[in-house]
């Protein structure tokens, strides 16, 4: 199943557990859905912790090479460069176009590749899940 469609199936059954009748649901899903799917592409749909933009200028300056790695679809990149984000970050990898998710170890060494084959002993990730962000496997 491709991504558009994994959350079409999660959103509708979000809709229906939360107590939404399917004929009342239906008729106005996709229109709904595609509202929804399209506003988590933008800049309005997220904010950014006062912090990280000097955070992120400072370890740019540093001469970090920075990424992110995410469990997401492609939509991550327009996010990241709708946050206007992007000019921090070398490279954007989203799990649905690399075909490996966090904690598979693919991902973490195709993000090594990419920011140009850099030893994982001279890595570092920062994330906010510790069994997909710590435990790889």
């Amino acid at each position: 199943m491709n991504p558009r469609g994994w959350w079409k199936e999660l959103v509708y059954s979000t809709f229906l557990n939360a107590g939404v009748n399917s004929k009342a649901l239906d008729p106005k899903f996709d229109q709904l859905y595609d509202a929804l799917y399209y506003r988590f592409t933008t800049a309005d749909a997220y904010s950014i912790f006062p912090d990280v933009m000097g955070t992120l200028e400072l370890l740019k300056h540093q001469g970090f090479k920075l990424g992110v790695i995410s469990n997401s679809d492609e939509r991550v990149v327009h996010v990241v460069e709708n946050l206007k984000l992007n000019r921090y970050f070398d490279f954007v990898l989203a799990s649905a176009v690399v075909g490996f998710e966090k904690p598979n170890k693919a991902i973490f060494n195709k993000a090594l590749e990419i920011a140009g084959n850099v030893p994982a002993e001279n890595a570092l990730h920062v994330g906010d899940d510790i069994d997909k962000d710590y435990f790889g496997k």
